[in-house]
């Protein structure tokens, strides 16, 4: 039986997950200068396409909110003072779960990535990124969950920082497009370490299947119309920003990419 963790003030947890925020936005005009003077436009073209490709592949493998029914009804079960562990079991199973086929799936269409021969890893590297995510992502839920919010924001804080400052130096010495895949691979591995170091508990992926077979139409009676919203934006932009490399080439495409980074930021 692990002891209860203890809640962290959520004044710090406010000031650690903008801190994340921060990091991002005061790297981003140094990215793009760097981006642009180092990178050549048309190789960031087909690197933009690639991040596209990999957005539409993964609609085909939606949660149809039955991540966010499980946050709420957790965050219900937490607030009562029961048990959140099988909550904590469910996410990580349904993660894994979606990541697995939406990487099986990147796998099988790669024949259909109109892109240089020589780029192709990158699809590798952001499939590794997505595995390592389908861990570090449950966990970071957990910290929430637990009202460990300041360890949380510390986790994606940290890995943010490590994300553009290795992302800056490596396209300075890389001048190719496998520093920004290198770099969110780094990102997503320091902050799953941070999380692993921070959470002690280790879901059990059995009893969380469970928990959503049990629950499935409580979860997507409650969790699919925020769900629904949220999957049709992503359908726009993964799909206009694929169109555009299609119809208006790398080059368009690249600088579709920059101002999207631009508007981001």
């Amino acid at each position: 039986m692990s002891a209860k963790p203890k809640s962290e003030s959520a004044v710090m947890g406010i000031f650690f997950n903008y801190a994340s925020t921060l990091v991002n936005y005061g790297f981003a005009v140094i990215y793009v200068i760097v981006l642009t003077r180092f990178v050549p436009i048309t190789q960031y073209g087909y690197y933009n396409a690639i991040i596209a490709f990999t957005g539409i592949i993964s609609l085909f493998f939606p949660s149809f909110g039955v991540d966010n029914a499980i946050a709420k009804e957790a965050a219900e079960a937490h607030a009562k003072g029961g048990d959140v562990n099988p909550y904590y079991s469910a996410m990580m199973t349904l993660s894994i779960t979606i990541t697995m086929a939406n990487s099986i799936a990147l796998l099988a269409t790669i024949p259909l990535l109109k892109v240089p021969s020589s780029l192709i890893p990158i699809l590798y590297i952001i499939i590794s990124s997505n595995l390592l995510n389908a861990f570090a992502g449950p966990m970071g839920f957990y910290l929430w969950l637990t009202q460990r919010t300041a360890t949380q924001g510390k986790g994606m804080t940290v890995g943010s920082l490590v994300y553009r400052v290795s992302e800056i130096a490596l396209i300075i010495i890389m001048r190719n497009v496998y520093a920004i895949a290198i770099a969110s691979l780094l990102n997503v591995a320091t902050t799953l370490s941070y999380y692993s170091n921070n959470v002690r508990i280790m879901p059990r992926i059995r009893h969380g299947l469970i928990v959503i077979r049990r629950n499935i139409k409580r979860f997507l009676n409650s969790g699919f119309q925020f769900w629904l919203a949220t999957y049709l934006n992503g359908i726009g932009s993964s799909a206009l920003s694929y169109l555009v490399y299609l119809y208006l080439g790398p080059q368009n495409s690249a600088l579709f990419g920059i101002s999207t980074v631009i508007i981001g930021a």
